[in-house]
């Protein structure tokens, strides 16, 4: 029973993720293009325009941005999902956040990137790194995650 438990935790938590991120990428798309001049009555029909491919950068960030001026904590998710608008695919790939990238000539791990310069600079020191220009991105503390749980009805745990 113990074991089975532990399964269901993990499951839940994983499901938590995955919802917590898809609806923070949502509201991006709720957001930022007020300013790109989309109406919201196409919002849903062609929510990227005309583009075929977007991508989106989803930055997890942890607590640490409380002892920071700009505001904002390491990253501890970094995921770069791939959307393709004609065939509906999407995929995604994690960046692992101790990877070694270069900074203003200095080495660092890459989820320093968004403590230094916010999610700016965590987009392109991940532009840099995969070779591929990235058009969104989404950033969200763990109190945005559980918020966002919580809007979509939240999570039981039996």
């Amino acid at each position: 029973m113990r074991g089975t438990s532990w399964l269901i935790v993990a499951l839940v938590i994983i499901i938590g993720s995955v919802v917590g991120v898809a609806g923070g990428a949502f509201l991006a798309t709720l957001t930022s293009f007020g300013d790109a001049g989309l109406r919201i009555g196409g919002l849903f029909s062609h929510p990227f325009g005309n583009q075929r491919y977007v991508r989106i950068l989803m930055l997890g960030e942890d607590d640490t941005s409380k002892m920071r001026k700009n505001g904002h904590g390491l990253s501890d998710t970094l995921v770069v999902m791939g959307i393709d608008t004609q065939t509906k695919e999407v995929r995604a790939i994690s960046i692992p956040r101790d990877t070694q990238v270069e900074m203003s000539g200095q080495t660092h791990k890459i989820n320093a990137a968004n403590a230094i310069g916010g999610p700016l600079l965590a987009k392109q020191t991940v532009e840099n790194l995969i070779g591929v220009p990235i058009d969104y991105y989404v950033a969200t503390t763990t109190t945005g995650l559980r918020g966002l749980v919580d809007m979509l009805g939240g999570v039981y745990i039996i």
